[in-house]
């Protein structure tokens, strides 16, 4: 008792004595995969906090490169991005409302915030006296130099604002401290065991939400075993029920499921070769034959038409180094991509002006690359300008476009109307092509690119002529869009398809068309999800049977695939995110074994997406024939996710053997460089 009293007196005034010194750091490291020197790196990181670790405020949140700061001290604050607004939105937890808030009084530096990364992508906890945890989920754009890692660093105290409230708890401490002497035996007694059931408690509590142990959980590149052990026997592990295990056993991919869709796939590249007339899947020349150096020059404007979002950037190519800049995201309205192809080219022309408006390009020539992300082929051999759609897919249909030339459709119409300035649409390229000339600019031996975003698609490139039977295949390299998310749309695919896919297809504008792409797409994850959920609830399996008239199961897309990756990522044994997430969502009264099956769902469906993926890439690779190849990826779900991204890599290197060494390659912004580059060419 001696001792302690001692201390009571001693810490107060130790803490008065420190109360000039600075603030102590946190230090809390998250894996960011390996990126190349020189590019830009993005990262998902999950960061666990418990509330009692930190001070009152939250003064200052940085990056390595980017320090944006932080004055607001209540609550927790939740960042989105407003594709339609254009501007950050954010919100403060007890219902309170900032817009605008990327100006003051919080500065976020995070460039190219585009609609694929819309949702939750920041959030910085500012702790009220109560103990209670909260889950954040950051994606953290660097700068560049190569970083392998990033590291989050929270500062608790707020200078001299600190010092005030330092000095304050010594002398209420001082007074405790009083009071703790004259305090009986018996009184010490009981604080003591009070004081032990605490320790206890705050021990099993910072057990589970420790930041750096919650970040150890997440499997490693090193633990691809693990990741796949896991996966194989998902539902015997997760499931309680034996109804439960019968509703989702259709989600469960072994490997010789991944076996069939491999050959499936490969039927269907052989086809092509072939110039076969019952290919079910058209794969088409890019035309695309000069490869980079490295020795281009040049600034080049880039236009990328996607599926949700029109993106306008400038791509800055000396030699090897290549700065993308000045970039501006804008929201597709679905009376436009649902409309015609008058009101497409009025939107693209009028979204151009304003660009070249704010950048005051008005009297300057420039050259202009399109990622166009949709099949077509070209009109006119070695003019990569003649692009004609073969089909719309993720969301887009756009009367009277399909089979134009769409290349010169958009140049009439910039000549017409935008007269201020003069741009020269130089390439139409696929986005999967331009990702693999990107990365063979980073890496001589690339030979594919996939990408994993709203849809999916993947590029191969041979370094002989044995394709040359395939349209535009006459040079010895070319590079080939696989379009293998179509695969199916002959129901080959049909044994592998749930209930929930097909249901889930039902919004879609072509739901019998590219059927493995809405399997695997960011697009349609979340509501494959919500029709599980759905189900389970009607079945009493999950929450309460009424639940099932709430909005986030009831309506269209209610439940998104950014719920499904944020419920994902919850590694807390108490379920904090999965829980919070779904009280936002109106449900109440949710129990451990409700957050249980509906993490589960997610990660199932998750899972089989990964091994869909990898079995396709796994094709791919084989197809190449390189013992070694460089594969460069991209894509909003690969980027966001890095279970995802583990479980996918982990089942192509077991689906492709030992005879083949696989590089993954990432690189942001890898279809508009491939464009800028094409463009130099």
């Amino acid at each position: 008792m001696g001792l302690a009293c001692l201390l009571c007196i001693t810490l107060p005034l130790l803490m008065i004595a420190l109360s000039d010194t600075k603030s102590t750091w946190r230090h809390i490291t998250c894996d960011a995969g390996s990126f190349p020197p020189g590019q830009p790196a993005a990262v998902t990181c999950n960061l666990h906090t418990p509330v009692s670790a930190l001070k009152r405020t939250v003064s200052v949140v940085r990056y390595r490169s980017n320090a944006p700061t932080l004055d607001i001290g209540t609550d927790i604050l939740l960042c989105r991005w407003n594709p339609e607004e254009q501007k950050h939105k954010c919100t403060i937890k007890d219902g309170y409302t900032v817009n605008n808030i990327s100006q003051e009084p919080l500065i976020i530096n995070i460039p190219d915030v585009t609609e694929e990364s819309a949702g939750l992508y920041m959030c910085f906890i500012l702790p009220q006296d109560k103990e209670t945890s909260h889950v954040c989920e950051l994606i953290v754009q660097e700068g560049s130099g190569g970083a392998t890692t990033t590291m989050i660093h929270l500062q608790t105290g707020t200078g001299e604002q600190s010092h005030v409230s330092v000095l304050i708890i010594g002398i209420i401490l001082i007074v405790v401290a009083v009071v703790v002497l004259a305090a009986t035996g018996v009184h010490y007694f009981r604080k003591k065991s009070s004081a032990k059931q605490k320790m206890k408690k705050k021990e099993k509590r910072d057990e589970h939400t420790d930041a750096v142990s919650m970040l150890q959980q997440i499997p490693t590149r090193n633990e691809h075993e693990q990741v796949l052990g896991e996966g194989e026997a998902l539902i015997q592990q997760e499931c309680d029920g034996p109804n439960e295990k019968e509703i989702l056993k259709g989600f469960e991919m072994n490997n010789e499921a991944c076996q069939e869709v491999m050959s499936l796939l490969q039927r269907e590249i052989e086809a092509n070769v072939g110039k076969d007339a019952s290919a079910t899947i058209k794969m088409f020349s890019t035309l695309v034959k000069d490869l980079p150096r490295g020795e281009e020059n040049g600034q080049f404007m880039v236009v990328n038409l996607g599926s949700r979002s029109l993106r306008i950037l400038f791509v800055r190519i000396e030699g090897p180094q290549i700065e993308t800049h000045d970039s501006k995201t804008y929201t597709i309205p679905p009376d436009v991509r649902l409309g015609t192809c008058v009101q497409l080219l009025n939107f693209l022309e009028n979204r151009l002006s304003m660009f070249v408006t704010s950048k005051q390009l008005t009297d300057k020539e420039t050259s202009v690359g399109v990622v166009f992300s949709f099949p077509c082929k070209y009109a006119e051999e070695g003019d990569l300008t003649t692009a004609r759609p073969k089909k719309w897919t993720k969301g887009f249909n756009c009367d009277k476009v399909v089979g134009k030339d769409f290349g010169k459709l958009l140049h009439e119409k910039l000549k017409n109307k935008l007269t201020t300035c003069k741009l020269t649409i130089k390439v139409i390229i696929n986005d999967a092509a331009g990702l693999l000339i990107a990365g063979i600019h980073k890496d001589k031996a690339c030979r594919i690119s996939f990408v994993i975003g709203k849809g999916v698609n993947g590029c191969y490139m041979k370094d002989n002529g044995s394709d040359g039977t395939v349209q535009g295949h006459g040079d010895e390299k070319t590079i080939i869009a696989t379009e293998w998310g179509a695969l199916g749309e002959n129901e080959c695919l049909e044994k592998f398809r749930t209930d929930f896919d097909r249901t889930a297809v039902n919004f879609s504008m072509s739901p019998k068309e590219q059927i493995l792409e809405k399997m695997v797409g960011r697009l349609y994850i979340g509501e494959i999800v919500r029709q599980v959920l759905l189900l389970l609830t009607k079945e009493s399996h999950l929450f309460k049977p009424f639940y099932s008239e709430l909005p986030a199961l009831n309506e269209k897309r209610g439940f998104t695939t950014e719920n499904v990756l944020i419920i994902d990522s919850d590694m807390d044994q108490e379920y904090l995110t999965t829980r919070d997430l779904l009280q936002h969502l109106e449900f109440d009264n949710i129990s451990d074994e409700d957050c249980k099956l509906v993490k589960f769902v997610c990660r199932i469906v998750l899972q089989r997406a990964a091994f869909f993926a990898a079995a396709a890439l796994a094709t791919l690779v084989k197809h190449v024939q390189q013992s070694h190849v460089t594969v460069a990826i991209d894509g909003s779900l690969w980027r966001s996710h890095l279970r995802f991204k583990q479980q996918m890599m982990a089942k192509t290197k077991e689906l492709v053997g030992p005879d083949f060494d696989v590089t993954f390659l990432s690189i942001i912004d890898g279809s508009e460089i491939g464009a800028a580059l094409t463009t130099a060419l």
